[in-house]
């Protein structure tokens, strides 16, 4: 957590206190004080973007913010301008905020409006439950100038079974055993009621996005097809190692898996016979590219952040370590575990096996801006 020092926050009005002495100098000294032991608890901000930056229609923005105010819990509303602050538009309302000191650093993927501005701006409000609306420049803090511009995108989804479309490959790991379920029509993550956890890797061929292409949007879907427990979080984290999907299937309702063949990816194997993880469970970057929450059968789950751009950007520039993702669910709660339907899965609905939905530009004079987000 960053910590602001209060005599920082001090110092311009301490600078007021030299002077002429006197009752009234004091006591106006005093009221000065109080004015600034105020100010010192008010500091709301954006983390991103606080420089002037151009974006372009559907554009995924991650915009930041760090609240820190002293009037308890409250929600968040993030709205945009486009001439110059006069006017603001909502972006999105009701993100709620505890109050407390380590929650005071937030954010929210944006996808940017089809609109055109040279002069817009971003602005983040907190409404405390107790009363009260406060905003970024209010204490010092100006709304960041931004442009978007009308440079062409393109969107392309990738879905086995979607115009021809056969290039994703998925399989499950689990802890108990060296099974592995490459051939299955299902994906698994989570724990079980054992409890044993299963983890899904799911990787696509990005091939057919062009040379030089900027992704400017990301995001990857899944739908439940089948789960005991209510909402949980799931988190995917890019890996570092490349795996084999091989042919296994697991009997029934493949819960179990099958055992596994020589390349196929295990828990302790990214390529059975020929390659281990470095660590059991799998060889990934510890901080999450993208956390959902998934729910009941039927409901599909939707992973999007900045830090999965940036996955899908660092794939489309380096081909030879797009080595996918991993599925984590949540592995401290038994019977946590969601079964979704895998790229194999015939009789699936379009839209139900693993879809990556993507947006990219050509334009190599537009930046993407991928906040502070940083490949490991």
């Amino acid at each position: 957590m960053r910590v602001v020092p209060v005599g920082w926050r001090f110092r311009p009005c301490l600078s007021r206190l030299a002077g002429p002495r006197g009752a009234a100098r004091r006591l106006a000294l005093l009221g000065l004080l109080v004015g600034c032991a105020a100010a010192a608890q008010a500091h709301i901000a954006l983390t991103y973007p606080t420089a002037p930056q151009t974006f372009v229609p559907h554009q995924g923005v991650e915009i930041g913010w760090d609240i820190y105010i002293g009037h308890g819990p409250g929600t968040i509303r993030l709205e945009y301008s486009l001439d110059g602050g006069q006017n603001y538009t909502l972006i999105v309302d009701g993100i709620p905020y505890s109050g407390l000191p380590e929650d005071r650093f937030g954010s929210y993927l944006w996808s940017v409006p089809e609109v055109e501005t040279a002069d817009g701006r971003l602005r983040v409000l907190y409404t405390a439950d107790a009363g009260g609306t406060f905003h970024n420049g209010q204490y010092g803090e100006a709304d960041p100038t931004i442009a978007i511009t009308s440079t062409p995108s393109l969107e392309i989804v990738l879905e086995n079974g979607l115009d021809a479309y056969d290039g994703t490959r998925d399989t499950t790991i689990f802890a108990e055993n060296t099974n592995s379920n490459g051939g299955g029509e299902h994906l698994f993550a989570g724990t079980t009621a054992s409890p044993s956890a299963r983890r899904a890797l799911i990787g696509f061929d990005l091939s057919s996005i062009p040379d030089g292409a900027q992704i400017i949007a990301a995001e990857l879907g899944l739908t439940v097809s089948k789960t005991n427990a209510g909402l949980s979080a799931q988190a995917l984290h890019r890996l570092t190692q490349d795996w084999g999907e091989g042919t296994a299937k697991g009997p029934g309702e493949e819960g179990t898996g099958a055992p596994s063949q020589p390349g196929d990816a295990t828990w302790v194997s990214a390529r059975r016979q020929s390659a281990d993880w470095a660590t059991p469970g799998g060889d990934f970057v510890a901080q999450p590219s993208a956390v959902a929450t998934a729910g009941a059968p039927g409901a599909t789950a939707h992973w999007a952040s900045a830090a999965l751009i940036a996955d899908v950007q660092h794939w489309v520039d380096q081909p030879s370590e797009n080595f996918g993702w991993i599925l984590i669910g949540d592995e401290s709660q038994a019977g946590s575990a969601k079964r979704y339907y895998a790229s194999e899965n015939a009789t699936a609905p379009e839209g139900q096996r693993p879809r990556l939905t993507l947006r990219y530009t050509l334009s190599s004079g537009i930046p993407v801006e991928l906040s502070s987000f940083v490949l490991e």
